[in-house]
């Protein structure tokens, strides 16, 4: 998960279960392991959006936090480029009071969540299921021709 702090009550009320909180500040203390698990291709990264995150990456870095923020974007930008321009696992999510505006560039054509309006999207985003299962093709397509008595 990416994103900038721009108060710890701010983004605490956002998460409500205090273990799910404690389980992203313990990963956050540990950089070795963040960037471990960056590097596995099947970890999806949640990207939490706000005006703070965009001001973080387009500025110029005021503190190590911030510094640290545009960093992590620069990887995922990198890896994003390094795919031929397709997302397979960044997921951009827009916390209250953030608009689509401050969406990064890069992420402009894929889906963006907006907490905690699309919270049941989200969750089947990152458990890989799909919303909708599509009809089983049978195995071999009838063709049916469709015959007119037209006269001309």
């Amino acid at each position: 998960m990416s994103y900038s702090f721009e108060k710890k009550k701010k983004l605490t009320k956002y998460f409500k279960f205090k273990r799910l909180l404690a389980c992203f500040q313990v990963f956050f203390a540990c950089a070795t392991t963040l960037f471990c698990c960056f590097k596995q291709p099947s970890t999806l990264v949640i990207i939490a959006i706000s005006p703070k995150y965009k001001a973080d990456t387009d500025e110029c870095p005021t503190d190590s936090h911030a510094l640290h923020t545009k960093y992590i974007h620069n990887m995922m930008q990198n890896e994003f480029i390094q795919e031929g321009c397709l997302n397979f696992r960044f997921i951009p999510v827009l916390f209250l009071g953030a608009s689509q505006n401050v969406v990064p560039g890069w992420l402009q054509n894929t889906r963006v969540y907006r907490w905690p309006q699309d919270t049941e999207d989200l969750l089947l985003r990152l458990f890989r299921v799909e919303r909708y299962i599509p009809p089983p093709v049978p195995a071999e397509l009838a063709l049916i021709p469709l015959v007119t008595d037209l006269k001309v």
